[in-house]
């Protein structure tokens, strides 16, 4: 009897456990996908993000000065990023961010980058501790410790901010 009621069920658990790990959904708001919860790099280069993201970071050439001040002081530093697909600032800013940080030749694949929804949800993944009121929000921390973020938009550009928050 037992053999008999898991081969019932099993065919049920893979769909609900297999579904469980979607980073993607569909925005009410948009008709292509969005990213939720922890995401990569490569992740973000596909797609419809993909394309804008493509050509913003092809376009953004940020002050070499500044990135020369920067690289003595990001390389002992984390960063988390929160974004959004369907957001604006986030196609625009994110890509410059990697560009940077591309010249700089900062490991990007250590970067925590988690992606929400309208709500600044991010799924399955609990970010309520980060306090995200809006995106893209770079979050930098030095010993563990939060030095400072980036909300939205930098004052500068992203560079000089960067380099304020963490010349501190």
């Amino acid at each position: 009897m037992n053999k008999i009621f898991l081969v019932l069920i099993f065919p049920l658990i893979i769909p609900i456990s297999g579904f469980a790990q979607e980073t993607e959904m569909t925005d009410s708001a948009r008709t292509d996908p969005v990213l939720l919860g922890q995401a990569t790099r490569m992740e973000i280069q596909q797609g419809a993000f993909g394309q804008d993201f493509m050509a913003e970071y092809a376009t953004y050439e940020p002050c070499n000065e500044t990135l020369n001040k920067l690289k003595n002081v990001i390389y002992n530093s984390h960063i988390t990023i929160v974004m959004a697909t369907w957001c604006y600032d986030s196609q625009m800013q994110v890509p410059r961010f990697y560009k940077i940080l591309d010249r700089l030749d900062y490991k990007t694949d250590e970067i925590k980058l988690i992606c929400v929804d309208r709500d600044k949800l991010a799924g399955n993944f609990d970010i309520q501790s980060l306090s995200i009121e809006y995106v893209p929000t770079f979050i930098f921390y030095k010993d563990q410790k939060e030095v400072g973020r980036i909300v939205e938009s930098p004052e500068n550009s992203l560079e000089k901010d960067s380099y304020q928050i963490l010349s501190k």
